[in-house]
């Protein structure tokens, strides 16, 4: 078989321009796709604005942090300082304000960064151009979640994990070995100083990763499977809170299983030492001296440790994990249980027999292989969730056809490998965007399981020799079609955009929506600039305050309060507020509701209670409800 796909499955990792293509057809593929991407991610993030508002909430704050606030202890924020950091750089090295324009357009960076990075890292696990630029064109559309809460931590974090997972493949230890190791210990870091919990499930993977390719010392056997025994029991532990729930128990059973099969793997299969001692160390190092250098900027910003541990671990840890009325299941498929458990039996099979190249087990696990990429593609086909279907069959990733049947899989397999399963618990407790994230290195995953069967086919089946003959033309003409598809969705995202009418309010003229709801907010807007000194939303609207400029009564201007203000907290806005003759609240009722899914008691906290005690709804648009002080509202009546 000659054909360029295949060729550049039979190359070395460390090589980066493949035999059948050279550098500048790969320059030209990848250059294109992300172009014909930028057009449809464009059109996308400027097209509907969401009515939980995260997008106003964050910007709230970044406008905060960039008049010079301190974080966590002026700033109400459960997300990391790197973020802010981020986000200050953004805006500075552009000069530009903060805006929903603005916001939504800087999301394209991180947007087309991670499908590129995404592809390219496909095309260095399995070799072939076209699945990379397949991942590429998956992950794009899966990125589309960015367009659910522009300007959300989760489009920096995506970035940093897909470069994490990257990180041993663009740069093998052969080569670089101390900037590989290294990037697995400040990658981590940054990800926890944003998201403590993505951090948390890196930190996991990358020593699981090391671990298993440490040498075969008993100290190194008990820590491994201490480490081993700690990510199985991670879902259990996050999770308990909601275990007699049916969707958490099957969310767990699903988590723990496919980890614990992974880590079977890992810790079964053996190999020669890939890391030494001296070698995790260097990656801690990079981690501590990472953490240290942030909480260092920190500090010098006057930002205290105390109020740094409240928000990012003390608070997340009441709102998430200790209330169990705070959440949103994930969409898991109808035996899931089942197939999870096949994926643990499976593993265990393939961990405890390690079959030889060419032997007939070699052969079962790869048709098995073959077999499970079939079942994925046609859950991204027909749009299902990974989650179930990939996630306890993760583990497959670890047996490459193109290593020798005594050798282990490389390091970049066994890092995507856990990562991609630890990295799932995400989208617990709530699963709104997060079940998009989630998605990416399983997206992944599948890429390059789908390059081994592949590579493996040949030996089963012989391929047509017309096929072989065309073959170049043949993997071109795919290529063409996937650029082809990416023209379609591009298209198709324009035709939305301008078929919507602009939203025409102040930094946000760029961004396009439904006619009535361009009506709703614009009937809000005027509304409070005629009769408002100031306002309260139930729940949050921030970006109103950008619309119309009227500044918050207090700095706790987010969006689901109920959950996220303590009792002291909303008190302050109430006495705030109370100085406010004129002011307004904004009410939708239904939006109170989706933010309640535990049907929590609402009228029992002090904001709740003051705005029902005190303002009367005058006018209604849509879902919401404008209201004015009682006094006021029986004027407005009498008129």
């Amino acid at each position: 078989m000659n054909s360029p796909d295949r060729d550049l499955m039979n190359q070395p990792l460390k090589e980066c321009v493949p035999r059948g293509y050279d550098r500048r057809h790969v320059i030209f593929w990848f250059t294109l796709l992300t172009v014909l991407a930028a057009v449809a991610a464009y059109f996308r993030m400027m097209t509907e604005f969401s009515p939980w508002d995260d997008e106003g909430g964050l910007m709230f704050n970044v406008k905060q942090y960039m008049a010079g606030m301190k974080c966590y202890d002026e700033i109400l924020s459960l997300y990391g300082p790197v973020y802010y950091f981020y986000q200050w750089v953004l805006h500075t090295v552009t000069a530009t304000p903060v805006t929903h324009d603005v916001a939504r357009i800087s999301a394209l960076l991180p947007w087309l960064s991670t499908a590129l990075i995404s592809g390219w890292m496909t095309l260095r696990l399995t070799r072939s151009l076209t699945l990379a630029a397949l991942v590429h064109l998956s992950t794009s559309l899966a990125l589309g979640f960015f367009q659910g809460g522009p300007s959300h931590p989760q489009e920096l974090t995506v970035l940093l994990l897909v470069a994490l997972a990257a990180a041993p493949v663009i740069a093998g230890l052969e080569d670089r070995r101390t900037p590989v190791l290294l990037a697995m210990g400040i990658l981590p870091a940054l990800l926890f100083l944003i998201k403590v919990n993505i951090g948390a499930y890196a930190v996991a993977a990358v020593a699981m990763t090391l671990l298993s390719c440490g040498p075969r010392t008993r100290a190194w056997r008990v820590v491994g499977l201490a480490t081993a025994a700690a990510c199985i029991a991670l879902p259990v532990i996050l999770m308990h809170n909601h275990l007699d729930a049916e969707w958490a128990r099957s969310y767990c059973w699903l988590v723990a299983t496919s980890v614990a099969g992974c880590v079977f793997c890992l810790l079964r299969i053996r190999h020669r030492p890939l890391v030494t001692l001296q070698d995790c160390m260097l990656a801690a190092g990079g981690f501590a001296v990472t953490f240290a250098a942030v909480i260092a900027v920190l500090l010098a910003q006057g930002v205290s440790l105390a109020a740094t541990y409240d928000a990012l671990v003390a608070a997340p840890a009441r709102i998430f994990a200790s209330d169990r009325t705070w959440f949103r299941a994930p969409w898991i498929l109808k035996g899931t249980s089942i197939w999870a458990m096949a994926g643990l039996g499976a593993a265990v099979f393939a961990g405890w027999t390690q079959p030889l190249r060419g032997s007939a087990a070699w052969r079962a696990l790869f048709a098995g292989k073959t077999f499970f990429c079939a079942v994925a593609i046609v859950t991204i086909v027909f749009d299902r969730p990974l989650l179930s279907i990939v996630t306890p069959f993760a583990w497959l990733l670890l047996f490459d056809p193109n290593q020798a049947g005594d050798e282990s899989p490389s390091l970049p397999r066994r890092l995507l490998s856990i990562l991609a399963v630890l990295q799932t618990l995400y989208a617990y407790p709530i699963a709104g965007d997060q079940a998009g994230f989630i998605q990416i290195l399983l997206l992944i995953a599948v890429g390059a399981c789908v390059g081994d069967s592949v590579s493996w086919l040949p030996e089963f089946w012989r391929m047509p020799q017309v096929i072989t003959h065309w073959s170049r033309g043949i993997a071109t003409a795919a290529l063409a079609g996937i650029a082809l598809m990416q023209v379609e969705v591009g298209v198709d995202r324009y035709r939305i955009y301008y078929s919507l009418p602009s939203l025409d309010l102040p930094g946000a003229r760029l961004v396009h929506v439904a006619p009535d709801i361009k009506a709703t907010y614009q009937w809000l807007v005027e509304n409070l600039d005629q009769q408002c000194d100031s306002f309260v939303a139930l729940p949050g609207l921030p970006s109103l305050s950008f619309w119309t400029g009227i500044e918050p009564p207090t700095r706790f201007d987010i969006g689901a309060w109920t959950y996220t203000l303590s009792p002291e907290q909303q008190q302050q806005v109430v006495t705030a507020i109370s100085s406010h003759p004129r002011a307004c609240v904004v009410y939708n009722p239904r939006l109170t509701e989706f933010w309640n899914p535990g049907g929590k008691r609402l009228d029992d906290l002090p904001l709740v209670a003051y705005i029902f005690r005190n303002f009367h709804p005058v006018g209604a648009s849509g879902d919401y409800q404008f209201m004015l002080r009682n006094e006021r509202a029986g004027k407005a009546r009498g008129r």
